[in-house]
Formats: C-alpha cells, structure tokens, sequence
C-alpha cells in the first residue's frame, strides 16, 4: 500500500507541475527558432551585395528585423530563466 500511494504522490506532483515542464519546452522551442533566425540574418547581411546604394532598403530591412529578433530572443530567455526558476521552487516545495 505504501508503494501504491508514492506511486500516486509522484503522479500529482508530474501532474502539478506539467503545465510549467510544458511552457519551458515552448519557450525552448521558441528560443531555438529565434537563434535559427538570427544565425539566417547573420548570414544575409554578410553578403556585400547588400552594401550597395541600390539594396539599402533591404539591408534596413534586414537590420530592422535581426533587431527585433535580437530582442525577442533576450525576452524568451528572460522567461525561460523565470519559468525555470519557478519550476525548481514548485520542485523544492513538493519534496
């Protein structure tokens, strides 16, 4: 009986702490989407095509976009730490 009920006490905590496992993953997979992007960017705004008078608009274009990427890329960080964080707390709490 006492196997039986360690057995239920592990299932309720994978249970409780399930939705925060989940949203670590996503921002996991977000994050790795990001450096994706960021390493195409990189690679785009290497070409010395861009560096010309008639392709200024793509190389703002560009540069305007590996910004953006840049600081959505340190937000999921950001709340990846959070949630990781939150996530061992819960874990410590339920021990």
């Amino acid at each position: 009986a006492d196997r039986k009920q360690q057995r239920r006490q592990a299932a309720d905590i994978r249970k409780i702490l399930a939705p925060l496992r989940n949203r670590l993953q996503a921002l996991e997979e977000c994050h790795a989407r990001l450096e994706r992007r960021r390493t195409e960017l990189e690679a785009a705004l290497a070409d010395t095509g861009l560096y010309v008078p008639e392709a200024k608009l793509r190389l703002l274009a560009l540069l305007e976009e590996q910004r953006q990427t840049t600081a959505d890329l340190e937000a999921a960080e950001a709340q990846w730490l959070e949630a990781s964080e939150e996530l061992e707390r819960r874990q410590a709490d339920l021990a």
